[in-house]
């Protein structure tokens, strides 16, 4: 009779089937994951507005918040102004092409007062996976900004948003 004891090396040989089919599985799984992840991300950076030149879902999306915040605090609404608009949209043109000569101050004295901000187009990416905050709460982070939406003597309001594809440069002119 020989040493070898069939029962036993099949047993051996179905646990090592279970374990590789325990590892298949896992990585089956885990690629699943990852294709699933990798989806999610290009969604939102698609719908995110990264790759559109039409920037009035962000500029509506802007507006709809700081109207949220002036009624929390008991103030009327701005409204959107259509020449405060196209002062907007040239004077973020304007910081689009000298970011380092751009003077709120200066540019938007007839229209009204002036508040602008650099936004990288990855933060817009961030905000849409709920990474990092939005447009608005990252402007509202700037004092003047967050002074001009509650500011009750200011009744309207038009945003210009210019980008580079690096980065978005909006600008709010308010009267």
């Amino acid at each position: 009779m020989s040493d070898h004891y069939p029962a036993a090396h099949h047993r051996r040989k179905a646990v090592h089937v279970v374990g590789t089919t325990r590892k298949k599985t896992f990585v089956r799984a885990s690629l699943v994951l990852v294709l699933l992840l990798a989806a999610v991300a290009t969604y939102a950076i698609v719908t995110s507005g990264v790759f559109s030149d039409d920037h009035s879902p962000m500029i509506q999306e802007l507006l709809n918040r700081i109207n949220d915040q002036r009624h929390v605090a008991g103030l009327p609404p701005v409204h959107w102004d259509q020449t405060l608009a196209k002062a907007a949209e040239q004077d973020s043109v304007q910081l689009r092409e000298t970011p380092l000569a751009y003077d709120p101050t200066m540019n938007a004295k007839s229209e009204g007062v002036a508040d602008s901000f650099t936004l990288p187009k990855t933060s817009q990416v961030l905000s849409a996976l709920y990474i990092e905050p939005p447009l608005f709460d990252q402007w509202s982070a700037n004092k003047q900004f967050a002074g001009h939406v509650m500011d009750k003597s200011l009744t309207a309001i038009g945003v210009g948003i210019e980008t580079d594809g690096y980065n978005y440069y909006p600008v709010a002119v308010w009267k």
